[in-house]
């Protein structure tokens, strides 16, 4: 009778510590969800507000980029250059 009194105070106990632990570690997944959640969206918004945009190239400047090429191609390099 002592053995069973035994194990079943240590099944117990046993049963109370993991109860606790799988109580505490969801607590701790759910906190550092929510702290990755934030950075997240801290990081997001930094990023979005940092990064400069990069609009379409105009015509006139793809018309420019190609004169230039085109200068190049035929050895008038000076001229390409100057217009920059």
């Amino acid at each position: 009778m002592g053995h069973m009194t035994e194990f079943n105070n240590f099944n117990g106990a046993w049963d109370d510590r993991m109860q606790e632990y799988e109580e505490k570690s969801k607590q701790l997944r759910e906190n550092l969800t929510a702290k990755h959640q934030e950075v997240i969206a801290r990081e997001t918004e930094r990023m979005e507000n940092s990064l400069p945009t990069l609009g379409r190239p105009t015509a006139e400047w793809l018309n420019l980029k190609t004169i230039k090429e085109n200068m190049v191609k035929v050895k008038r390099y000076h001229e390409a250059h100057e217009l920059n």
